[in-house]
């Protein structure tokens, strides 16, 4: 079920609305192991107090002998989800799955088995803790969920930068379940792992969400099997190429997707953060687009106000046809009284949505009669910098170019 749930916050995933929002449930990969001197010394005087008494919580010292070739050593804190021990003999009647699981994580010494990795996958763990450990703490994430801002802060602490979220499976989603299906459309699953992807990287690159973009280069998709609409699908995402070996501004990501603990595809992306400056400069519309004429699609009023600038108790209510880098078209249902010549100026008001204005003087430059009463084409008169940007970002948004005038 999906009650309960704690989305990621839509801002951070380039959403405006939580409804948009297909993950939830984040946490991270914390290491396995912690020696006793950076958890009590260094962990201890980075965190505040609380920090330190939520990662008591998770971890426990280990005051068993260890032989010399295990990676911790008694006094050690270990995860509380882990086992760090496993008898040999208690392996026998499992799964392949499980046994390969062991083999990658742990090595043998006389008839134990002794956890020889410091970042056992999320997945992995779980698996082992269900079926060789104690099952009460399988339910840690919330813990792991409080600290993520600490870690993502001090990130240095963490070798392997591990991300996870549970999809969000809405099945009445008004989009991707409009057509009923037994499996999650291949979409959703995308959308959900391009979510993920930005989560992770405000979670742990030098990148403020609001002051910087992030640009898709390439994004490859891999299916191994069908994901069912009636299970968990959880998203594990990490660096696919080390950090070091990068610009800190590239980007180069992998998602796996685990059902029931079994990996059914994976997901590689490439992209760059970049300055909000630098974007904007190359989102910029060319000059060869301002002879273009567009119709306004969504989130533009219709209804323009044109003040004469003789007399401000003159307005003319209007509705906008067309919108351009350098006027409007719009209709007018009745002359009245007003003077409509060519050249008469108007200072005119532009509303868009989230209450933004476009507020400044234009001049009528074309007159047309129609049946329902007159068309104006008006031109700006010296737009502002500031209103240029914005009426760009305005028709890049909310319009749709006049097809007639599209050269291909």
């Amino acid at each position: 079920m999906l009650h309960g749930k704690t989305k990621v916050n839509a801002y951070m995933v380039h959403q405006e609305s939580e409804a948009d929002v297909l993950i939830c449930d984040e946490y991270i990969n914390l290491p396995s192991i912690f020696k006793k001197s950076v958890f009590e010394l260094e962990l201890k005087r980075r965190m505040s107090d609380i920090e330190y008494e939520k990662l008591l919580l998770l971890y426990e010292i280990y005051n068993d002998y260890t032989p010399k070739e295990s990676i911790f050593k008694k006094g050690d804190y270990l995860l509380n989800s882990i086992i760090p021990v496993i008898p040999k003999s208690s392996i026998n009647n499992l799964s392949d799955k499980l046994q390969i699981i062991i083999r990658n994580n742990y090595i043998e010494y006389e008839n134990k088995l002794i956890l020889n990795n410091e970042y056992l996958n999320y997945h992995d763990e779980r698996s082992l803790l269900y079926h060789l450990g104690d099952k009460s703490l399988m339910n840690i994430e919330h813990g792991k969920l409080e600290l993520i801002k600490f870690f993502s802060e001090n990130n240095d602490l963490l070798k392997n930068k591990v991300y996870y979220v549970t999809m969000f499976n809405d099945t009445r989603h008004a989009y991707f379940y409009r057509k009923n299906h037994e499996h999650v459309p291949g979409m959703m699953i995308i959308e959900a792992v391009r979510q993920a992807f930005y989560a992770f990287t405000y979670t742990f690159k030098k990148a403020k969400r609001g002051s910087v973009s992030i640009s898709m280069s390439t994004l490859n998709s891999e299916f191994y099997s069908y994901t069912q609409s009636n299970y968990p699908l959880r998203i594990q995402v990490e660096e696919s190429v080390h950090h070091d070996d990068l610009p800190e501004r590239h980007l180069r990501l992998r998602a796996k997707l685990y059902q029931r603990q079994t990996l059914v595809g994976e997901i590689s992306y490439s992209g760059i953060i970049m300055e909000l400056n630098l974007f904007n400069r190359l989102r910029k519309m060319g000059k060869d687009e301002e002879n273009y004429t567009f119709y306004p699609i969504k989130a533009i009023d219709n209804t323009i106000l044109l003040i004469d600038e003789r007399s401000s108790s003159n307005i003319l209510i209007s509705k906008l046809k067309k919108i351009s880098l350098k006027g409007m078209q719009v209709s007018i249902k009745e002359k009245g009284q007003y003077d409509l010549d060519i050249g008469h100026k108007f200072k005119f008001i532009l509303d868009i949505k989230d209450d933004n204005k476009i507020i400044s003087s234009c001049q009528v430059v074309e007159k047309i009669i129609t049946d329902d009463g007159i068309d104006l084409c008006i031109n700006y008169i010296n737009l502002s910098k500031p209103l240029s940007v914005q009426l760009s970002d305005c028709i890049k948004n909310y319009t749709y170019i006049n097809n007639e005038e599209l050269i291909i």
